[in-house]
């Protein structure tokens, strides 16, 4: 069973509707295949103005669920030659997408409505030429970007955000339970957008907590804490979360096929063979390093400082004593291995302890001195952003095969690499040997595999362990069988190399 801190629970569902989209039975009525079941299951089912674009005009498709509202990216092609025949998009007019779920009875499918940002449309006046249209679109919910000037009455940026959350029509979900920063907040003419991303950048959950927000693709605003999904419990392989796994071609069952997009499997992604097209193999995988910018900009370690007015005394004289300071460092997970640590530097040098940084934050103006903030909303301005910046230091960004509807952002998902080349099994085997000779535990791997020294096939301890998926992108492009999937998958704690131990 998963660790409940790994579980994104649903406050309220989303009663915003998408665009309905109708098709014809395909003659299902008379006992034909069930063929609309595949329709937008290998290929997106797009729609403009009523105009169906047919699965052999979508040349690429790109859906990124990785910033804070989803983003579409899509170029099409005209074959029935008539989008311009008063189709074409107007102000307020929006993308139709509809991707099938392959497990119907498990995982939900995306659909979802997109207004239109910019077109980029063909020439005319070339001969027998198909036209090819390029578009770009932002998940329309109404509302969010229109600028207001409103009071919400004294609550938790929890019930704020689920106020907030009602009134666009989306839903809300949630790992928090509760947050300790109950004040009066106030939306100064700026976005529904900016003043939820405001709200959360002040929500206080505890001395250990930090929390980020996103919309996903099925209308739920995530409100999380991620610290309390770092730190849930890494199970070994036989105790991966259940789930069921697709290939990256649709089967029918109804045409005597097998239902090979039901399998039952473990939640684990790996580039190993024996999963070989389908949602859990590794296609292709590279890291992205920014470690050493942020940490330049950032610093290891940040010193808060405010001017303390609550004792009575004249508030023009100085005195060392009204300021306050308080260290604020990126937390580290509770559960690393030996060998495993924080970017935090060069192991060699003493560069850590002196590389901090400073922010003045003025008075203090909480509740407890007749103010109108909570009582930690400084703290946590620069605690969420420390441990957000903490999470953009190095990334693993892989692609998979197949479609997985099983995931989801924000989840804790094992991951699994193996190298087949000879000379980078030779380089691990040296390694895993300098580890042993410095006592190091190597072993406690999300796996059974075993390494005889004699195979072709070695453990990558450094890219492999378990992450939090951070972005997905849902992507097809001319040529392909079916919609793959790109994650963003993000870690606190790398293995350090053998010599700085």
């Amino acid at each position: 069973m998963a660790d409940l801190d790994n579980n994104i629970l649903v406050v309220i569902e989303p009663t915003i509707r998408p665009k309905d989209i109708e098709m014809e039975t395909l003659d299902e009525d008379k006992g034909s295949d069930k063929q609309t079941k595949g329709v937008g299951t290998d290929k997106p089912y797009v729609l403009i103005n009523n105009y169906y674009f047919y699965p052999h005009d979508v040349i690429s498709f790109r859906l990124n669920v990785t910033g804070f509202v989803p983003k579409l990216n899509i170029t099409l092609k005209d074959s029935g030659g008539a989008f311009d025949v008063g189709q074409y998009p107007r102000d307020g007019d929006v993308i139709t997408v509809y991707i099938n779920s392959k497990n119907q009875d498990t995982f939900k499918s995306i659909h979802m409505d997109f207004d239109i940002i910019s077109v980029n449309s063909p020439s005319h006046g070339l001969p027998n030429m198909v036209r090819t249209y390029s578009f770009q679109g932002i998940c329309k919910i109404p509302g969010l970007f229109t600028e207001e000037c409103k009071s919400l009455a004294t609550g938790t940026s929890l019930d704020h955000i689920e106020e907030i959350s009602s009134g666009l029509k989306i839903g809300l979900a949630t790992n928090v339970d509760a947050t300790s920063d109950t004040q009066p907040r106030i939306q100064p003419y700026i976005t529904t957008l900016d003043f939820i991303k405001n709200i959360t950048n002040y929500s206080y959950v505890g001395e250990e907590a930090f929390q980020t927000f996103y919309i996903d693709q099925y209308y739920y605003l995530n409100f999380i804490e991620m610290n309390k999904i770092f730190n849930s419990k890494n199970p070994r392989g036989e105790d991966f979360q259940d789930s069921i796994s697709s290939f990256a071609k649709s089967f029918s069952v109804e045409a005597g096929g097998t239902d090979l997009d039901n399998i039952p499997t473990k939640l684990f992604l790996t580039n190993h063979p024996s999963t070989d097209g389908s949602g859990n193999k590794i296609s292709q995988w590279s890291l992205k390093n920014n470690s050493s910018k942020i940490s330049l900009s950032n610093g290891y370690k940040r010193i808060l400082q405010m001017w303390d007015d609550s004792e009575e005394s004249d508030p023009f004289e100085w005195s060392q004593e009204k300021l306050v300071e308080f260290d604020i460092e990126a937390f580290t997970s509770k559960n690393t291995r030996d060998m495993e640590g924080p970017l935090k530097g060069n192991l060699s040098e003493n560069h850590y302890d002196s590389h901090i940084k400073h922010k003045y934050v003025g008075r203090y103006q909480d509740v407890d001195l007749e103010g109108n903030v909570h009582l930690n909303h400084k703290y946590a301005l620069l605690n969420n952003f420390q441990n957000i910046q903490e999470l953009e230091k190095m990334k693993l960004v892989i692609e998979l095969e197949a479609f997985n509807p099983g995931l989801y952002r924000s989840q804790k998902v094992p991951v699994l690499i193996y190298n087949f080349e000879h000379t980078k099994n030779a380089a691990v085997r040296k390694q895993n040997e300098a580890y042993k000779k410095k006592g190091v535990k190597t072993n406690d791997k999300p796996t059974n595999f075993e390494d005889d020294g004699e195979s072709q096939i070695t453990f990558d301890d450094f890219t492999s362990g378990y992450y939090i998926i951070g972005g997905i992108e849902y992507i097809y492009e001319e040529g392909n069988p079916s919609i793959r999937q790109k994650l963003t998958l993000l870690r606190r704690e790398w293995p350090v190399k053998a010599i700085d131990i």
